[in-house]
């Protein structure tokens, strides 16, 4: 999957048909139920849907510009717990390490994280602190405003 295939899946006019196109409108169709059974084997895919119905509900506006290489980015980066503790527990409550990504959403002039999943707390190193300060930076500055 790549980002034509998720431009071609869901901006109007577009006419492919190859599997990938026809499966990402096979998960935005499907229900809940049905979804995770896609999720265990398309998981990238479903993610992919997810993302693209979360952060661009606006997307059927033809002067809207979708951003279809970020959500792609997006849905391959592995976000979520991973269930390893790679700094040691912190205290009771930790729960492993998360990955999560940074984005933007050019429309409503905002910068994402996405953690994949609820976060109640979040604790790091002071080099993985800079490293997230440095990457919302960067995302920040590619808004502009």
């Amino acid at each position: 999957m790549n980002a034509i295939d998720i431009q071609n899946a869901f901006e109007p006019g577009r006419n492919a048909d190859n599997f990938t196109v026809l499966l990402l409108r096979l998960i935005a169709k499907s229900d809940s139920e049905n979804r995770e059974k896609l999720r265990k084997g398309y998981p990238v895919e479903v993610r992919a849907v997810e993302i693209y119905k979360q952060d661009c509900p606006y997307a059927d506006d033809a002067k809207t510009q979708v951003d279809w290489d970020e959500i792609d980015l997006r849905a391959n980066d592995a976000v979520g717990a991973t269930g390893e503790f790679p700094d040691g527990k912190a205290n009771e409550d930790d729960e492993g390490e998360l990955r999560l990504a940074i984005g933007i959403d050019k429309a409503k002039k905002l910068v994402v994280m996405d953690f994949g999943k609820s976060v109640r707390w979040l604790g790091m190193t002071p080099s993985d602190a800079r490293g997230i300060a440095a990457a919302l930076n960067v995302h920040a500055n590619q808004i502009g405003a």
